[in-house]
């Protein structure tokens, strides 16, 4: 459904939109310029949930994107290393009003072994609610992106999800939890019960963005 927006909302939401192409582009950009050459890494949480040198240089890319466009913006990086570097504070979703949330690299496994499956996310939220935002597929060198009242496109195009209407008619796209004890043996329950349904196929990359986006273009038909 799309959403209904008054006409003197509309500008700033196609504002908004471009905001979020242009600083999710940023990023890819040095991305695509640090692939093979990510730069120290260290885990955060688990063993298996990184960053890295080039998840920073990736968000403050992002970040002073959406700075050229709105110098009042307030932000929420994933990486807080961001935050100091740039020297503000990292903004709360709880505390309303209009906020940038972003995260520089999803995927961050696949980047470090140059898999070619990651992206950089960027939202404008209000009052916690998403108004636009592009997830930068950065592998096909694509963006996909919603505002709200606008619909969706990838690269301008209108894009819609498929009509597939059974599972065994579907290709799904699936993650996998860092945490490695009870979350994964209930997504492997899951997976167990989709391979016997059986779909058409089930796809794991390592990137819940681009997964989405798949989702979006019709490119795979679910998404859990």
């Amino acid at each position: 459904m799309v959403a209904t927006i008054i006409p003197e909302q509309e500008a700033h939401v196609h504002d908004a939109l471009d905001t979020a192409r242009i600083a999710s582009l940023a990023g890819g950009a040095v991305l695509r310029e640090r692939l093979g050459s990510v730069g120290a890494v260290r885990s955060k949480g688990t063993e298996t949930d990184f960053v890295t040198e080039s998840d920073i240089a990736s968000g403050l890319a992002v970040a002073r994107a959406i700075r050229e466009c709105d110098p009042s913006a307030r932000m929420l990086v994933e990486e807080p290393e961001v935050h100091e570097q740039l020297g503000i504070e990292p903004a709360r979703i709880e505390d309303g009003g209009e906020l940038w949330v972003v995260d520089p690299i999803d995927g961050t496994t696949s980047f470090l072994h140059g898999f070619p499956c990651f992206s950089v996310s960027v939202a404008l939220l209000r009052d916690g609610r998403p108004v636009a935002g592009a997830v930068h597929n950065v592998a096909l060198g694509e963006v996909i992106s919603a505002a709200e009242g606008l619909g969706a496109d990838k690269d301008g195009t209108p894009i819609r999800c498929t009509s597939a209407a059974a599972v065994n008619e579907a290709l799904v796209v699936t993650g996998f939890p860092y945490d490695r004890g009870a979350p994964l043996d209930r997504q492997l329950a899951v997976l167990a019960a989709f391979l016997r349904a059986p779909v058409h196929g089930i796809r794991r990359d390592g990137s819940a963005a681009v997964d989405c986006t798949h989702v979006a273009t019709g490119r795979a038909d679910g998404f859990w």
